[in-house]
């Protein structure tokens, strides 16, 4: 029984999460490369279909470049738009697989308390660092 309430409390934090992280998008705002410091640090992968898996291991490789940015990430690159307001920032927009090619939907958050300094840490959700070039 003990078990079964504490597989409770983790899916109510999870969902928690996702009903935080979730909802129509903040307004979207043009990048320019003075931007990027602002932009490192902690994401938590919130796109509704698609695997986190999907952008492989190790840190995501950003850069600015036509008000958007750029990643490359082990596994996958893209680019993304962010939208943001003063409650959350989300990265949203399309990567390509390395290997296959094929191409898959990216979106990821960041809430104003998730706003650490840069370096993954543990946690509910899949964490990611952005790391500037």
């Amino acid at each position: 029984m003990r078990r079964h309430r504490q597989l409770y409390v983790v899916a109510a934090v999870a969902l928690f999460i996702a009903a935080c992280a979730t909802g129509p998008l903040p307004p979207a705002k043009a990048l320019r490369p003075d931007d990027l410091k602002g932009l490192s640090g902690n994401w938590l992968w919130t796109a509704t279909s698609g695997s986190p898996a999907r952008l492989g291991s190790g840190p995501i490789r950003v850069r600015i470049a036509e008000g958007r940015m750029q990643f490359e990430s082990s596994a996958a690159f893209g680019s993304l738009t962010l939208y943001e307001d003063e409650r959350r920032r989300v990265l949203a927009g399309q990567a390509s697989d390395k290997r296959s090619g094929g191409r898959f939907p990216i979106e990821l958050s960041q809430r104003a308390s998730d706003r650490l300094p840069s370096g993954a840490y543990g946690g509910p959700g899949t964490w990611f660092a952005l790391v500037t070039e």
